[in-house]
């Protein structure tokens, strides 16, 4: 065989040339992160159930997952994190866990938990962690009029531009900061404290009354099952501005006896662009994704909502794809240098063998 190969030099140029395609093709199909697949033992489970309080998600969808997922094996703490219209529950597990099949074992505990969740909620995301979770990109969202409330802004991107961000195929978490934090604020007015002599425990028993969840009921009549839910709770300032009070015999609307509004939270950190806050997004990708293509969806999708919402402003900074793109540019660069030298020196050889070849087997001959 090796004989062959040095008597016809075309045939080990069109060897060369053929490993070097098929090496591009496979190059073009597999995905790059910065950072290698290496599992960490970590896997949050992320659900969205949009219109719902956090007591509600609480009683109904996260103590129900937990007595599950608490019997999972080599879990070392589990962690939740609840607010209105989501949860995120982390789990942790104990170094040197086989995260894949813990993957696989906390997807069937959360199957083996549907019956008890309600009908209407979204399929729970399961997301494992990994060391090439780093952000490809962050995107950051100001607004051109400098009137708008920063808590509006913040309610609207993490309705609605979070969200639309994560339906990406290729992205696994948005991960959003900066932003304002809503909370109610009650303030009992003077005259109903010196005429009805109300204190601010009383108003405080009386809200958390009326602020439970009875939670579902099924009933069932033959073969029909009908599953009714109760809904009992304050979510907006409206509700409880509307919320009756029973004051000595006299029925009264708690906005007359106190002064409710809704504001933002003390921040914890502010981030800024060219001196405006700005709320940041990090784009995190799937493990399997490519960056070329999650590049494409996110610059379109920037586009998209910058011709919907004229009145933000979107910036992409920290793209880490343009890394990514340098480090492969120069890694072709070598593979090509190398290969053109790799070729000379293996023609050169062999046009030295075959002369050797050639003058032993004359000498042999003789």
């Amino acid at each position: 065989m090796i004989r062959y190969l040095i008597k016809r030099p075309v045939t080990v140029f069109s060897i060369v040339v053929a490993v070097l395609i098929l090496g591009w093709v496979a190059m073009q199909k597999m995905p790059v992160s910065l950072l290698p697949d290496i599992e960490i033992p970590r896997i949050s489970i992320r659900i969205n159930y949009n219109g719902h309080s956090a007591g509600e998600i609480e009683n109904n969808i996260v103590k129900p997952l937990r007595n599950a997922l608490a019997q999972t094996n080599h879990l070392k703490d589990l962690k939740t994190l609840t607010q209105d219209g989501s949860t995120v529950l982390q789990l942790f597990f104990d170094f040197g866990t086989p995260t894949s099949y813990a993957f696989l074992e906390v997807n069937e505990k959360i199957d083996a938990t549907l019956d008890l969740l309600p009908k209407d909620l979204p399929f729970p995301k399961v997301i494992k962690a990994t060391a090439g979770d780093v952000p490809v990109y962050n995107l950051l969202l100001t607004s051109q009029d400098p009137q708008q409330p920063f808590l509006e802004l913040s309610d609207f991107t993490r309705e609605v531009i979070k969200k639309r961000i994560e339906q990406l195929p290729d992205v696994a978490i948005a991960d959003m900061s900066g932003d304002d934090r809503p909370q109610i604020i009650l303030k009992i007015k003077p005259e109903a404290i010196v005429n009805y002599q109300i204190k601010p425990e009383f108003i405080k028993h009386f809200i958390k009354q009326h602020n439970y969840m009875p939670g579902n009921l099924m009933i069932q009549n033959g073969i029909y099952q009908y599953h009714l839910k109760f809904e009992k709770h304050l979510n907006t300032v409206n509700d409880l501005q509307n919320l009756p009070v029973n004051i000595h015999g006299k029925l009264f609307k708690l906005k007359e006896l106190a002064d409710i509004t809704k504001q933002a939270r003390p921040p914890k950190g502010n981030i800024s662009y060219k001196g405006q806050k700005a709320i940041s997004i990090l784009i995190i990708k799937k493990a399997d994704a490519k960056i070329s293509r999650l590049k494409k969806q996110v610059y379109q999708l920037t586009n998209e909502l910058q011709k919907e919402f004229p009145q933000l402003q979107f910036h992409i900074e920290q793209d880490q794809s343009k890394l990514i793109a340098v480090s492969l540019n120069n890694l072709k660069s070598s593979l090509i240098i190398g290969t053109m030298l790799a070729a000379l020196l293996m023609f050169f050889f062999l046009k030295i063998g075959c002369r050797l070849s050639l003058l032993l087997s004359v000498y042999l001959y003789l």
